[in-house]
């Protein structure tokens, strides 16, 4: 299996807004956006863009949207990130740390009810910090 990282495209996010794992989608969804909208927004706006292969094929698209006090981290994925769930928790720590390192003050919202995403966010060392309404919906915020 060969696993890399490489900047985005929009090739890309045209093949994740297909494949998004259900939840990922849900999300997106509730804070007003689809899928392709979540990702193009992601890749224009973030500093860096980039996105995870599993053999060529992309499985995720992460990055931090910056904002004058800080950035916002962010990360939407196939189911197939659960066949690198190791090496995304080693080398994703490593790489949450140095955005907090480059931005100082890192922060955003996820779903309330999307349980994978919070044991990860937590995993990063982030802090789940309030319940946010979001077009009517419970996300928590999280940062660092």
């Amino acid at each position: 299996m060969n696993v890399y990282v490489d900047a985005s495209t929009l090739k890309d996010a045209k093949f994740l807004s297909l494949h998004m794992r259900d939840l990922d989608c849900r999300e997106v969804d509730l804070a007003g956006n689809s899928p392709l909208e979540a990702l193009t927004k992601g890749l224009e706006l973030s500093d860096e863009c980039l996105t995870a292969f599993i053999d060529d094929v992309p499985i995720a698209m992460f990055g931090v949207v910056p904002f004058e006090s800080g950035g916002a981290p962010w990360l939407l994925c196939t189911d197939r990130i659960s066949e690198v769930s190791r090496r995304v928790l080693r080398d994703g720590r490593r790489w949450v740390d140095d955005q907090h390192q480059k931005y100082g003050y890192l922060t955003n919202v996820v779903y309330s009810k999307h349980d994978e995403a919070l044991r990860f966010i937590e995993f990063m060392k982030f802090d789940l910090t309030k319940l946010v309404e979001v077009n009517g919906h419970d996300f928590i915020q999280f940062e660092r």
